[in-house]
């Protein structure tokens, strides 16, 4: 079974500090741990800078453990020159990810208008159980939140729970 990711980026989170981070990397790895166990294998990121990439970087910390060796990350990206405006922290997760990523999807050759929400919609479309980190605030995470929801996924969202 697969699993797709959709959060926000650091700028978009309420009072982030690097203590939010952690917080936010422990609860993905409880998260993942749960998923994995209830049989999901696949995991689908959108590579986008802050919980998309700390998703990916939890799932190849999970499979390089006894007992998770068949988790698969799967990255979506979507266009290759995507990563060129990150900053160095994430260039190297997204370096990282990507290097070992089970697989690689380019949504498309080169940037256009709709190209995250084509990405959004894979990510969801190719899934079967959303986890997010959604404050409630508008942008890519709403829409895909919204879709998963639309397509009757089921969604854990590790910032309120409660709304779903």
């Amino acid at each position: 079974m697969n699993l797709s990711f959709s959060g926000h980026r650091p700028d978009k989170i309420a009072n982030f500090t690097p203590a939010t981070e952690q917080t936010i990397r422990q609860a993905l790895n409880t998260e993942l741990r749960k998923a994995y166990a209830a049989g999901y294998r696949r995991f689908l990121s959108g590579m986008a800078p802050g919980f998309d990439l700390w998703a990916a970087d939890e799932v190849l910390k999970m499979r390089a453990e006894s007992g998770y060796e068949e988790a698969e990350l799967m990255a979506v990206v979507p266009y290759p020159a995507f990563s060129r405006s990150f900053d160095a922290q994430a260039k190297q997760l997204y370096n990282n990810a990507i290097a070992q990523a089970s697989e690689t999807i380019f949504i498309a050759d080169s940037y256009h208008h709709a190209v995250f929400s084509q990405r959004n919609d894979y990510l969801v479309e190719h899934s079967s159980m959303l986890l997010c980190y959604y404050e409630g605030t508008a942008g890519g995470t709403r829409y895909t939140v919204k879709k998963a929801a639309r397509l009757g996924r089921p969604i854990i969202n590790i910032h309120l729970p409660e709304l779903f």
